[in-house]
């Protein structure tokens, strides 16, 4: 029997999702790994927006970037910079995952793509205002 990661755990257990959750599922998925804090630069410019997180890293927590920080900071930062996800990850685990994906995967994918809609309409409502 397959033991379930913590991020599955996650994303299962709720109807609504953190960035966090999402970068953590996305790299299990598509790389294998246990969460985004054991990815490579290589491996975490695919889900999210490196540069940026970088800066953001440096100006938060005085890091050298954002792989310099812990695991706890790391998913501060994704979970309030929630627009340094890429799409893009999203549309190659659906890839990945071919045309009939298991129905576990199906309800997770689910659940993302209404983050990233939910990400989308606030960005659309901010720049309104602006």
């Amino acid at each position: 029997m397959k033991t379930k990661t913590k991020a599955q755990a996650l994303l299962e257990s709720s109807d609504s999702v953190k960035p966090s959750d999402i970068a953590d599922y996305l790299a299990e998925l598509i790389w294998g790994e246990f969460g985004i804090s054991t990815c490579n630069e290589g491996e975490l410019n695919d889900i999210i927006y490196l540069n940026k997180a970088n800066s953001i890293a440096r100006r938060a927590y005085g890091e050298d970037g954002f792989l310099a920080c812990s695991e706890d900071e790391i998913k501060k930062i994704l979970n309030v910079h929630p627009d340094l996800l890429k799409k893009s990850a999203l549309a190659r685990t659906k890839e990945m995952l071919g045309d009939e994906p298991a129905q576990e995967d199906t309800e997770k994918l689910a659940k993302i793509e209404a983050f990233f809609k939910a990400i989308d309409s606030f960005l659309y409502d901010v720049k309104r205002v602006i």
